[in-house]
């Protein structure tokens, strides 16, 4: 293992994106361009980090978008995963609108989507 020491959260954050997706990317076909899905109330440092590796041709990234008070519906995620998604970036507890999103039942529904092919 390692340990790195980052200046700041959006740092932090753009390494552990982009770690996520290069880790993942071997195991895409030859010439597939990694997938993300985020949600469309992720913090800044998520979605300037995701749009600039979108802009630069390193992922096709989707944006969910969230109900009235905020969450995130698991079904969206799920209708969102490609053969080619890598990773999904959901925030747990927005500090702006105040919602706590179930990330199990989004990660269920994300998993039970890969396995059907999504």
């Amino acid at each position: 293992g390692e340990v790195v020491f980052c200046g700041c959260g959006s740092e932090a954050d753009n390494h552990a994106l982009r770690g996520a997706v290069a880790l993942k990317r071997g195991g895409l076909p030859q010439g597939a361009k990694p997938h993300v899905i985020a949600s469309a109330i992720e913090h800044v440092a998520i979605s300037a980090c995701l749009d600039q590796m979108a802009k630069d041709g390193e992922i096709e990234v989707t944006y969910v978008g969230v109900d009235a008070e905020g969450f995130v519906d698991p079904g969206a995620v799920a209708a969102a995963v490609k053969p080619t998604t890598v990773l999904v970036s959901i925030m747990h507890s927005n500090n702006e609108v105040g919602t706590v999103q179930d990330v199990r039942a989004i990660g269920e529904a994300a998993r039970a989507a890969r396995g059907a092919g999504g």
